[in-house]
């Protein structure tokens, strides 16, 4: 019981994209922005950063690009707009996209004359390396709860195969024990992975297999 959540622990840190702290500092300007990774149901995805400047914001332009999906698309570019109430902090949004699309987005800093002054993230390479937001579904508790559970059965119970089959390296007469549990195992892992998986998926991001 205990590996089996340390695994789905470890599995749900890699692949959950958690929100970051971001910030480039040049010449007494400081730009900071914490990550959207994802937009969950219908909606625009809004950004907002943090800009701090020796004069007034006014003699600056904070930009927004974006692009929706992968490839050689030109990047869409919107002028963020202070937020009301919110000191020093501006704000632009993506429009809102189908299920399963992807947005790459950067921050751009301009001076009066239009010359850029920075960027965030910092280094745009040949690659671009831009900031990342999935659109997605919402996935009801009635769905995911149970495809969560059955997951995490089938993999208590691939555990129990693995140390029953250590007992039957060493001598032990445990090979029906054995054939139980791996029956349970490939049950358990089929209704968890298909047809709820393949549900979790089309709910969320629009596609029946997205593994």
């Amino acid at each position: 019981f205990v590996l089996t959540v340390i695994l789905l622990g470890i599995a749900r840190h890699i692949s959950i994209r958690v929100p970051e702290l971001t910030e480039v500092t040049s010449g007494g300007i400081k730009l900071s922005h914490t990550t959207v990774t994802e937009k969950v149901g219908a909606g625009e995805a809004e950004i907002i950063a943090t800009l701090t400047t020796p004069e007034t914001a006014d003699k600056y332009s904070l930009n927004l690009f974006y692009k929706i999906g992968k490839g050689e698309g030109e990047y869409t570019s919107l002028r963020m707009q202070p937020v009301e109430r919110k000191a020093n902090q501006f704000s632009a949004v993506i429009p809102s996209q189908p299920k399963g699309k992807r947005a790459y987005y950067y921050l751009s800093l301009s001076d009066s004359q239009g010359k850029r002054i920075l960027t965030l993230p910092e280094k745009l390479d040949l690659l671009n390396n831009p900031f990342l937001v999935k659109f997605k579904g919402k996935v009801p508790h009635y769905v995911i709860g149970p495809h969560v559970l059955m997951m995490f059965a089938s993999v208590f119970f691939v555990f129990l195969v693995l140390f029953t089959s250590l007992e039957i390296l060493w001598g032990k007469d445990s090979l029906r024990q054995l054939s139980v549990y791996s029956l349970w195992a490939t049950i358990l892992s089929f209704i968890g992975g298909v047809p709820l998986g393949i549900l979790v998926t089309n709910l969320a991001f629009g596609e029946i297999w997205g593994g």
